[in-house]
């Protein structure tokens, strides 16, 4: 099985009361360890909102690109916001639940993206990254079309949780085509696809079963 179909089956898969991880995600609820912060920690999502919005050089409203939206729950706030989100994700539901909270979705497989050029203020990749590694080239190719989307002075925030005892790259315990990454890891690839304004930053949640987990942030600008 390709690591896409391993992705799409690991979301869409229903549980014994009819349930996928997204239903189970969109009440806030854990499938075992199994979570994602944008849905489980209501301080997680008001901070990523406010700081987009700071991090942001573009001050007025915002064109956003998010890239595997899953149940869009932070651009859902950036809409109420009154900033115009575009979202894509691999999975059918996960656009469901993207549209029925005002953002303009639609299933694309990232592997296929291209990107029009300059178009938005913002691209968004909540989680996304961990299903992208390049073995062999890492981000280069993701990183070099997000550059070619964004509009100069345009910037690429991304959250993922990071990787433990000092790995660059960490594959996930529990589902093996799913990484984690340093801080340094993400800066390098930022700057290998001639990123400015590198930052890192990181937040501290709560897993369910294992309990804390540092959620790494990466934010870069075209320059």
């Amino acid at each position: 099985m390709d690591f896409v179909m391993e992705t799409v089956n690991y979301y869409t898969a229903k549980d014994s009361n009819g349930e996928s991880i997204y239903d189970v995600w969109e009440r806030g609820g854990a499938l075992g360890n199994s979570i994602t912060p944008s849905t489980y920690d209501e301080k997680y999502r008001n901070w990523m909102l406010n700081l987009i919005l700071n991090r942001s050089k573009i001050t007025n409203r915002l064109k956003i690109l998010s890239l595997g939206c899953g149940n869009a729950s932070i651009e859902e706030l950036l809409v109420k916001a009154g900033h115009q989100v575009t979202a894509f994700d691999i999975n059918e539901e996960a656009v469901q639940y993207a549209k029925s909270k005002g953002v303009d979705a639609m299933v694309c497989n990232l592997n296929e993206w291209d990107p029009i050029k300059e178009s938005y203020d913002l691209v968004y990749c909540d989680g996304i990254l961990g299903h992208l590694l390049d073995p062999i080239n890492g981000f280069e190719t993701l990183f070099n079309k997000i550059l070619t989307s964004l509009k100069f002075g345009g910037m690429v925030m991304i959250s993922n949780d990071a990787s433990e005892l000092s790995q660059d790259i960490q594959i996930h315990p529990d589902l093996p085509s799913f990484y984690w990454f340093s801080d340094s890891y993400l800066k390098n690839q930022l700057e290998g696809s001639n990123f400015t304004g590198i930052e890192t930053l990181s937040y501290l949640y709560n897993r369910p079963l294992t309990g804390k987990k540092n959620r790494l942030i990466a934010l870069g600008y075209k320059k």
